[in-house]
């Protein structure tokens, strides 16, 4: 029931329906059925007993989630109906709402999220500086031989720190990463117009 409720807090988190199915029966009822299998289907009655020592039966109110219990020693069970009585109900189960966030797991759950967005937006800022800084090197390796490469070199950092803020900005307030082709292309025309106007 320990993997149980651990199941059930992914459920939460991933807002997905969760129930449980709890199948009840003896011990001996157990080991008797054991006992008619043949070969490697059989369990063995020291694991059906280890089994039975840790069970914990499982409880809605503690669980959080719909819990069905079928009892095989219930006067008139269906033991053979069960399997289908029970995916019949989980299918009920399935379409009704997902177990609500704890307030603790809704602000980790956001908190998660806007990490994610933050790491994503970085990731991208630092695809455009790499491609900016290789527009700077391409425009300083076209540079004429009496191009002040001190000015332009000047120049070029300046415009793509520029750029790079810009983009940073647009992030923060568009909620969107920033498009690392794009932040490259507007910076190399701007390089291209710098270094054409130090050249004049």
């Amino acid at each position: 029931v320990r993997s149980c409720r651990e199941f059930y807090g992914l459920c939460r988190r991933a807002r997905a329906a969760f129930a449980c199915v709890h199948v009840q029966a003896s011990t001996s009822a157990c080991v008797a059925r054991d006992a008619s299998r043949a070969g490697g289907a059989r369990v063995g009655e020291e694991t059906i007993a280890r089994m039975a020592a840790v069970m914990e039966v499982p409880d809605a109110s503690t669980e959080g989630g719909p819990v069905l219990s079928l009892d095989t020693a219930a006067e008139g069970a269906d033991v053979d109906g069960f399997a289908e009585e029970a995916a019949t109900w989980i299918m009920h189960v399935a379409w009704g709402a997902a177990p609500e966030l704890l307030a603790s797991e809704d602000e980790a759950l956001l908190a998660s999220r806007e990490a994610d967005r933050a790491a994503t937006a970085e990731s991208a800022l630092h695809a455009a500086d790499l491609l900016c800084r290789r527009a700077v090197a391409e425009a300083m390796r076209r540079a004429p031989a009496d191009c002040n490469k001190r000015a332009a070199s000047a120049a070029l950092a300046s415009a793509r720190k520029e750029a790079l803020a810009a983009a940073r900005l647009a992030a923060q307030e568009t909620g969107f990463a920033a498009d690392a082709e794009r932040v490259a292309q507007a910076f190399t025309q701007r390089a291209a117009e710098i270094m054409a106007g130090l050249n004049k």
